[in-house]
């Protein structure tokens, strides 16, 4: 699938599954860090990668 006027390719919808148990892990771990050593990580960065992944698993899903 292509985006028209993108050069973003997104993710096969068939790697999907996977892409989010990674990302879910990524953020748990994220998660478990901001509690144990808030000072490395800032929920503002944790926040927008979430807010990133998420729109690009919404656009390969077609929803908008």
């Amino acid at each position: 699938m292509r985006i028209a006027g993108s050069a973003h390719l997104p993710p096969d919808f068939r790697n999907l599954p996977r892409l989010m148990v990674e990302f879910v892990d990524w953020l748990n771990r994220a998660e478990t860090q901001l509690v144990q050593e808030p000072e490395r990580l800032s929920p503002i960065v944790v926040a927008a990668a979430a807010e990133h992944a998420l729109n690009v698993v919404l656009g390969v899903l077609g929803v908008e």
